[in-house]
């Protein structure tokens, strides 16, 4: 009994000291150190690498930059290993104790990268960090830019890699297949007009008429017989010519000589005992002479029919969109405009300020009194600058300006091609001459209302070397009566002008009397039913004339405000044709010209008409194609290869333009939303009209929209 229980008693401590000794194990020994380099084929150290250890103890230790690495907390056998992403290293290690070296030879994992393609086009690959070889390390970010061919769109990756961005960027962790999916593009064209509001722009209100000032008076200008100054030729003379041969042949010739211009060769000559004809005729056997033309008359282009009491004070203004221009620009002192006329009154309040007396000359009796004894160069001068925003009289198209007056023509309005020619030169500051009076401040524009049936010589010349050897403008009156333009306006180079009435009810109409023919360039306001109201040199300080003679001053007005707003001189005939508001079917006829003149348009010189393709998110619009109609006046486009989509046609002339914002005064109408598929065309029609206030938002229901329909 006493052994039995014996051994019940040593039987639990045996097993509690089997327990201890299988949970503590064998002693794994003392502490050891190991170290070692992680090595890439070329021998290079491989930083960043995560060395693992598993034994008695575990842990991770990194390796340096170099490679290099160390463990000295190591007891009894342990595993090491060595990781990093996109890497392969030698098999694992087995250490029991302290090691000289345990090293690992790593290699970079590489990719294959497929790139396919629908459609037509290329795709380029630009590595953006290093590769090894055919292949792409682990890694490596690639930028793959995708170049249609002509004809055709990218539309957008597929694959490995998705979206539209192009270029994209591809980090590459594994094998890759990406196709680039190009579309072919669609042709969209179309035919976009202009629609312009009359009597005024939508933004000056409905244009009106307001009642008639007490203080206008109506007075209309009767037309003048033309006939050539009595017994006077103009004779051209070959340059080579020395002074004792010139003066032999007028000495055969029975030429007494008046006045010579020096700069153009030629003399103002009177026949001593002869007809004018047979005077002429004799001097065309000389080889020295270039030319014999009478000294043919010149007119102010007045009104010829009568004016009603009711009509209204300045609807001209208006209608050629001058409160916008003004906006823009109101002219500038440094604006030098002469005024070749029948003078200008001299003490008019509304002129007064505005007149060089230092340079303004009479040409008819040779003196500095310009004085306006018949009344058309004031109310010429006043259109163009009267003084304006001073609470009196007029407004002149021009706010500022400086106005050369030079008087050809007498109390009657008739004149010669002689004076005209010494006028013109001399507003050019080219009259050289010890004889004549000299201008040393030559101006910017020329103003002419007035004119000959009849192409001379000498006028045309004159008007040459004028445009050849400066920047001068030269503006000119086509006529009152209804027949072919006249001179100067006839001219090349010379801007013609002819005249519209007011019509409350639409397009303005071309006045009765107006020349016309293919040298017109744009008509302006000159009256007809309704007049012209401006400056008078009569008892009444203002009165409303009719005639192409009032029209013109709006136009050389107009230049003044695009010079004074930085329109080159060279360019302001195109931009005035560009800006133009058509009157009939054509871009151009022989009655308007290129139409009526738009200030507006004209100062800002708009050219073009944009034509956009676009999604449009609330105000905002994304572009992806646009081109431009060369003419702000429409006409027809084409834009080849837009890419397939939902979209709007925009039609906008951006007046002022670089704003990129659809503004008060723009022209501007859009499609629905267009669904362009490939393998079709589209067309779009329609016309575009101006902006008014609450319309320059983009979905306003007051503005007309494009059509378009597929072929």
């Amino acid at each position: 009994m006493l052994f039995l229980r014996s051994r019940r008693c040593w039987l639990p401590l045996l097993v509690v000291v089997f327990f201890l000794t299988a949970c503590v194990g064998p002693n794994p020994g003392p502490s050891y150190t190991v170290s070692g380099v992680v090595r890439d084929e070329d021998g290079d150290g491989i930083g960043e690498v995560a060395i693992a250890y598993e034994g008695h103890v575990r842990g991770v230790a990194p390796a340096s930059s170099n490679g290099q690495f160390t463990i000295d907390v190591l007891r009894g056998p342990t595993l090491i290993t060595a990781a990093k992403e996109g890497w392969v290293f030698s098999g694992p290690q087995s250490v029991t104790e302290a090691s000289s070296s345990v090293d690992f030879t790593g290699q970079q994992k590489t990719y294959a990268l497929t790139i396919g393609k629908i459609g037509e086009g290329t795709v380029q690959e630009e590595i953006l960090s290093s590769a090894r070889s055919s292949t792409y390390p682990h890694g490596t970010t690639v930028k793959l830019t995708a170049s249609a061919a002509k004809g055709w769109h990218f539309s957008h990756w597929e694959g490995d890699l998705s979206g539209r961005d192009n270029p994209a960027i591809l980090s590459i962790t594994d094998s890759s297949e990406i196709t680039a999916v190009f579309v072919q593009g669609v042709t969209v064209t179309g035919t976009i007009g202009v629609s312009h509001h009359f009597p005024a722009s939508v933004i000056a209100g409905q244009g009106k008429l307001p009642a008639v000032g007490t203080s206008s008076t109506h007075r209309q200008s009767t037309p003048i017989t033309l006939a050539p100054a009595p017994s006077e030729l103009i004779v051209g003379l070959d340059p080579s010519l020395s002074e004792a041969e010139r003066m032999e042949i007028f000495r055969e010739l029975r030429y007494e000589v008046i006045e010579r211009i020096t700069l153009l060769d030629a003399y103002l000559v009177r026949l001593e005992d002869d007809t004018l004809e047979n005077g002429r005729l004799r001097a065309l056997s000389h080889s020295g002479i270039h030319y014999v033309e009478p000294n043919r008359p010149v007119r102010a282009l007045g009104a010829a029919y009568p004016n009603d009491p009711l009509f209204a004070d300045q609807w001209h203004y208006p209608l050629i969109r001058l409160p916008q221009a003004w906006g823009v620009t109101k002219g500038s002192s440094e604006v030098r405009i002469a005024v070749i006329d029948t003078g200008v009154q001299d003490d008019h309040e509304e002129l007064n300020p505005r007149l060089d007396r230092r340079y303004g000359y009479n040409f008819v009796d040779s003196s500095r009194d310009f004085d306006d004894d018949e009344g058309h160069g004031t109310h010429v001068t006043g259109t163009i600058c009267a003084l304006t925003n001073n609470g009196v009289g007029v407004a002149g198209v021009m706010w500022d300006a400086t106005i050369l007056p030079l008087k050809v023509l007498d109390s009657e309005g008739n004149g010669s091609v002689w004076v005209l020619a010494k006028a013109i030169l001399y507003a050019a500051g080219l009259l050289d001459d010890p004889n004549f009076p000299r201008n040393p401040a030559p101006v910017d524009v020329i103003n002419m209302s007035l004119g000959t049936d009849t192409s001379d010589p000498l006028m045309q010349e004159a008007i040459e070397r004028v445009l050849s050897s400066t920047q001068i403008i030269m503006v000119a009156a086509a006529g009152n009566d209804s027949e072919p333009v006249m001179y100067p306006a006839a001219y090349p180079g010379v801007i013609a002008v002819g005249a519209v009435d007011y019509n409350e009810y639409g397009t303005p109409s071309i006045a009765s009397y107006s020349n016309w023919g293919p040298e017109i360039d744009v008509v302006a306001p000159g009256g007809d039913s309704y007049a012209i109201l401006s400056t008078s040199a009569g008892p009444a300080p203002y009165e409303k004339l009719t005639g192409t003679s009032m029209a013109t001053p709006h136009v050389s007005g107009v230049v003044g405000l695009m010079l004074s707003h930085g329109v080159p001189a060279n360019r302001v005939l195109e931009v005035l044709r560009l800006t133009s508001m058509p009157l009939r079917q054509s871009r151009f006829d022989f009655y308007s010209g290129y139409g009526l003149v738009n200030a507006y348009w004209a100062v800002n010189a708009v050219s073009t008409m944009r034509i956009i393709v676009g999604t449009r998110h609330g105000d905002l619009v994304d572009v992806v194609a646009e081109t431009s109609i060369l003419d702000p006046q429409g006409g027809d486009f084409v834009l080849a290869a837009v890419p397939p989509g939902d979209y709007h046609v925009f039609a906008w002339v951006d007046v002022q333009d670089g704003t990129d914002r659809i503004e008060l005064g723009d022209y501007f109408a859009e499609t629905g939303v267009i669904r362009i598929d490939s393998g079709h065309e589209y067309h779009v029609t329609g016309v575009i009209t101006e902006v008014g206030p609450g319309e320059h938002d983009l979905d306003s229901p007051q503005r007309p929209q494009l059509e378009s329909s597929s072929l």
